[in-house]
């Protein structure tokens, strides 16, 4: 009897790797996935803890794909801590990577736009390595780790993900329908992407097993005061609820001046566009379902 190959999940209680563990059971694909929370464990979820060393822990049997959705992605955390994030998503990042590939198992690798300095627009995928944060310089050194390594392997590369849960948006919502002020970063952008498109490119890149890097990102920056523009627009909300602030107050290590990465190769592999990030943010206030569910391939020559 031939014994179904698996795909592995590692943190599969995030954003990412909990809706992409759901869309694979819907799919009816044999899948496990990985927990650090003792109660969270069930028949498809073992537990994993990348505080730990990996190199005493089991992979499961019959694994054909790993995905790496675990990981310190919060930024502050990573500048405030730099040494014990740098042993969450370094050394042992790397340890369980090498071993997964030691096994032969093609790993997908969930990397950042934090890569570059976001000097330049459009970032395309051969730009040097430009870190700024913390975070990136993290995701940047694991990135040339795994080239080194000289095995098939998938990077892929994320601006800021949206989805349902979207606090910051939520947020807003809720403080504005209320008639409460709001305080949106002037001098903040992003180049949003619904998880939706996320899931989609995955999805494709498991069953095709797609080598190299590949980036998603939004068509175009957004700053933070018109996100909460459309908000209040679309909630037909008081706009002098708006006052935007600076990001100083947070002491952010850095303040990048572009978020958007090239996404060609995505496109001539793939067929996708770069979502339109009004159309994003706009789903998220309105439909917010419609950008947490993955769509097929065609599915996004609508998203204009």
């Amino acid at each position: 009897m031939t014994i179904s190959k698996k795909i592995l999940i590692i943190g599969s209680d995030g954003l990412i790797g909990n809706a992409l563990k759901k869309h694979l059971i819907f799919q009816e694909k044999p899948v496990l996935g990985t927990t650090r929370h003792k109660n969270h464990l069930n028949k498809t979820t073992i537990f994993f803890d990348l505080f730990h060393s990996p190199q005493t822990w089991k992979i499961p049997i019959n694994i054909d794909i790993a995905v790496i959705c675990a990981g310190e992605t919060r930024l502050m955390s990573c500048k405030n801590d730099p040494v014990g994030t740098y042993e969450i998503n370094v050394t042992n990042t790397f340890e369980l990577i090498k071993k997964l590939l030691s096994q032969n198992i093609f790993v997908i690798y969930l990397s950042s736009n934090q890569v570059f300095d976001g000097s330049q627009a459009y970032a395309p995928i051969d730009s040097p390595y430009s870190p700024m944060t913390e975070y990136g310089r993290q995701k940047a050194e694991i990135e040339q780790r795994i080239m080194e390594m000289k095995q098939p392997f998938s990077i892929i590369r994320l601006t800021k993900v949206l989805s349902s849960k979207d606090n910051l948006i939520n947020n807003w919502k809720e403080l504005l329908t209320k008639g409460k002020e709001i305080n949106p970063f002037k001098d903040l952008y992003m180049s949003p992407i619904p998880l939706s498109i996320v899931l989609t490119v995955i999805n494709i890149v498991i069953q095709q097993k797609i080598s190299g890097v590949l980036q998603i990102s939004g068509n175009m920056d957004i700053n933070y005061v018109d996100i909460a523009r459309l908000c209040a627009k679309i909630l037909n909300c008081n706009k002098r609820l708006i006052k935007p602030i600076n990001s100083s107050k947070i002491k952010l290590e850095h303040i990048p001046k572009h978020t958007t990465l090239d996404i060609d190769k995505l496109q001539f592999l793939i067929g996708i566009r770069p979502p339109n990030v009004l159309w994003t943010t706009e789903m998220v206030i309105t439909n917010p379902h419609v950008i947490d569910g993955c769509i097929g391939e065609k599915g996004f020559s609508a998203i204009k």
